[in-house]
């Protein structure tokens, strides 16, 4: 085996290692962000426990920010995710 090829073996199992990682990574925010969600009542995504607290919506719309952007950057879009939480629900 010569060595350009022992470079891409590495080269590929290193890749494939991180898309494993990557595919475990985003099923498990899945898996758990639905279990959180699931038979939640409508008005679930505006509660607050009080002046000056954040609702359900603004702290899902926080950590669903990073995957936007990763979905984003990883399909080519060139676009940041900011504005109105409501606005990257969709």
């Amino acid at each position: 085996m010569s060595e350009s090829s022992t470079v891409l073996n590495t080269s590929a199992a290193s890749a494939d290692a991180a898309r494993q990682f990557l595919r475990h990574t985003v099923a498990t925010l899945a898996y758990r962000a639905g279990k959180t969600l699931r038979d939640a009542p409508a008005t679930f995504a505006d509660f607050a426990l009080g002046p000056g607290t954040r609702t359900p919506l603004a702290i899902l719309t926080q950590h669903g920010r990073p995957v936007r952007l990763g979905t984003d950057h990883g399909t080519g879009a060139d676009r940041l995710a900011r504005g109105d939480p409501a606005e990257l629900a969709g």
